[in-house]
């Protein structure tokens, strides 16, 4: 049995299959001095990025809003992800930037 990949398992990988695969690849496109040499170490981070981002079928969660008073102005209003703990600034998004869960409260306002 070989360890190569077959183009069968190519089509049927997930996302976080595909980045554990390109990761590696971009981490090994850099020099002595840990700069990148090529524009292909972009692109593969541009392609692992956008995996992140594609919802996650079998993943759902919902946001919470979390004001903190004490945080510089940017940073009082954050939107943590039920599904991972992570939160960010950007809004409610239709999924996590971080994990790709689907969120099913998406663009409606709570706390």
């Amino acid at each position: 049995m070989s360890d190569c990949m077959t183009q069968e398992d190519a089509m049927n990988m997930d996302n976080k299959q595909a980045i554990q695969i390109l990761k590696p690849m971009q981490d090994m496109m850099v020099d002595m001095h840990g700069c990148p040499i090529s524009d292909a170490y972009f692109a593969l981070g541009k392609a692992i990025d956008a995996l992140r981002k594609i919802p996650s079928a079998e993943r759902t969660g919902r946001w919470t809003h979390v004001y903190d008073e004490n945080a510089p102005l940017f940073f009082k209003n954050q939107w943590v992800c039920s599904a991972c703990g992570k939160s960010n600034t950007y809004g409610m998004s239709d999924f996590c930037p971080d994990c790709g869960a689907r969120m099913d409260n998406a663009g409606k306002y709570e706390r």
